[in-house]
């Protein structure tokens, strides 16, 4: 079975889910082959599934919606991305056309996507069925910043695009409604760490056991660009670890990762590490957290539909908002307060397991 596996490349929370689904559908008894069609670059599809590429994973480069225009890693552009799609839906037959073609040309027997509109699409003009893995489709984001825009009609492409699919496995964190003529809730989904706490402490060079808090700063997939420069106050007693050339210091020791981390780290091995999470809101950094317990600060971020469904879902989890200026002027001490020492225990955490045989046995 040739599965062709969507992914939109607006961040990388799309990708760490998908990824760990993509692992489990590669273990199922039916033995699929998976060709990953994205923005994301070859070496990071490659660099999740080193030993299959090529032979059970592949990957080709496709561009699909362009997410939305951002000024920094938390703001949006809301008439920026009004323009994105207008030049995006101009191409829309086009990139339609292309996608048709890929699908026949390598035989593929299903499509998932998470979340572009257009695979769906194309799979319903060729005659394969296509479901969605997501937490929301692109129209429930794009809702608030192109209705009345000349832009608007694009959200009723998308949903119509939608709406020829066969199923969303609507996963939590998200949206409670979907365009797809067929919606099942779908259990979380995300990586695991593969390495204990002290594991990753030790990796990255500190104490494998410390009384002192390992203080994590992500914006996901986001670097600090557009941002100002931020000095946390009272953080010598903790351990940090900035990933993303982020402008952030502190007054105690700080390690600084790019998102190519070294020696067999992984986000969800830092996040596990981790006393406390400082990110966005965004699904891929708070479903790891969850998952493994982490207090988590969100950095505030207005006029995004997903922040309020998210921190809703999470109302039982030790979490914190930092506003805007809390946050730049790094007077985190409230957040540092409320969440040091609210660890709670791990979470089992089998979605991607249960997704793929979902799909497999009713699509296969």
């Amino acid at each position: 079975m040739h599965i062709a596996f969507a992914v939109t490349a607006h961040g990388l929370g799309h990708w760490g889910r998908s990824a760990a689904l993509i692992a489990s559908l590669l273990e199922h008894d039916r033995k699929p082959s998976v060709s990953v069609s994205t923005g994301l670059s070859k070496a990071v599809v490659k660099g999740s599934f080193p030993g299959l590429f090529e032979s059970r994973v592949r990957h080709r480069l496709a561009d699909y919606e362009p997410g939305v225009a951002q000024n920094n890693c938390i703001d949006i552009d809301a008439p920026g991305t009004v323009d994105l799609y207008r030049k995006f839906h101009d191409n829309r037959e086009r990139r339609l056309a292309d996608e048709r073609a890929f699908l026949t040309r390598h035989r593929v027997d299903l499509v998932i996507s998470d979340v572009p509109a257009i695979a769906v699409r194309a799979a319903a003009d060729v005659g394969i069925p296509a479901v969605g893995v997501a937490s929301f489709t692109w129209d429930w984001i794009l809702e608030p910043m192109l209705r009345g825009t000349r832009a608007e009609p694009v959200l009723d492409a998308l949903r119509r695009d939608y709406g020829v699919g066969s199923k969303h496995f609507l996963l939590p964190f998200g949206c409670s409604c979907s365009p797809f003529p067929a919606v099942e809730a779908a259990p979380l989904l995300c990586r695991n760490a593969s390495l204990g706490r002290g594991e990753a402490r030790q990796a990255l060079g500190l104490p494998r056991l410390s009384s002192r808090p390992l203080l994590l700063i992500c914006m996901g997939g986001w670097s600090g660009e557009n941002l100002p420069a931020i000095r946390v106050r009272n953080t010598s007693d903790l351990d940090t670890v900035i990933i993303g050339g982020l402008g952030i210091a502190t007054d105690g020791p700080t390690i600084r990762l790019t998102h190519d981390l070294p020696g067999g780290l992984s986000v969800p091995d830092l996040i596990h590490a981790a006393d406390l999470l400082v990110t966005k809101p965004g699904y891929g950094m708070a479903a790891e957290a969850y998952v493994h317990g982490t207090p988590v600060a969100f950095v505030e971020r207005l006029h995004f539909a997903e922040t309020r469904a998210l921190m809703s879902v999470m109302a039982d989890h030790p979490i914190a908002t930092l506003s805007r200026q809390e946050f730049e002027q790094g007077t985190w001490e409230q957040a540092f307060a409320d969440l040091l020492g609210q660890r709670v225990p791990r979470r089992s955490n089998d979605g991607a397991r249960q997704i793929a045989d979902a799909i497999l046995t009713t699509y296969c």
